[in-house]
């Protein structure tokens, strides 16, 4: 297989067990995106054709193996909750279609990944959706309804947000463990008013690594 982000694309071989030939993920149909996590432990990858996106693991010996994937009816079930899309007859695999950009914008050493959502159809533009439960991560936090201009896991495993007009905001969460359940809580925001220079350069690059190093910075 064979996978870009942007022009320069790099070559990823996986190689998938004889028993296994007739499951391979994404049903061997190019991969058009990836994300690695920020401990490059974990990589996901995306197939258009496919409707796709699955989840793998590194090895310290840098093995590459298949964990888990997500489907059409996946994200169906984990989105189509709480009123987060607003339109009743959607269709899920538009989301595959984005228009916008990449669909993947992040994966986390947990492999909770980050995905892309259009806000003419979502109240949200973006998803938390935990690979392995596939159940969407609940963010609680006034103001990050509508477009997002830029969402990154960090290295300490804590996730940023960073809103735009109108809020001019950047959120910061972190992941605790309930009950065997994670859970997501705001533990910062930071008004961004006097920072535009900034926001202009994030809007501009749209890199999840700049969005992680401004929010190292702030």
């Amino acid at each position: 297989m064979s996978s870009s982000k942007s022009e320069d694309q790099t070559e990823i071989s996986i190689d998938v067990p004889r028993e296994e030939k007739n499951k391979v993920p994404h049903g061997g149909k190019k991969i058009d995106e990836y994300v690695l996590s920020p401990n490059m432990k974990c990589i996901a990858t995306f197939s258009k054709e496919d409707k796709s996106i699955v989840a793998w693991s590194i090895t310290d010996e840098l093995i590459v193996n298949y964990d888990n994937s997500l489907n059409v009816n996946d994200l169906e079930r984990a989105l189509n909750t709480d009123k987060l899309c607003k339109k009743p007859d959607f269709n899920y695999e538009n989301i595959f279609e984005n228009i916008y950009g990449d669909v993947l914008l992040g994966i986390s050493n947990c492999q909770q990944v980050i995905i892309q959502l259009s806000y003419d159809d979502f109240a949200i533009g973006f998803a938390i959706i935990d690979i392995r439960t596939k159940l969407r991560q609940i963010l609680i936090a006034q103001g990050l309804e509508g477009l997002t201009y830029c969402v990154a896991f960090l290295e300490n495993e804590d996730l940023v947000i960073i809103k735009f007009w109108p809020v001019y905001r950047a959120y910061i969460f972190s992941k605790s463990n309930i009950n065997e359940k994670q859970k997501w809580t705001c533990k910062n925001i930071i008004e961004l008013e006097k920072k535009l220079n900034i926001i202009y350069a994030i809007f501009l690059k749209k890199e999840n690594c700049l969005c992680a190093s401004i929010a190292k910075f702030l």
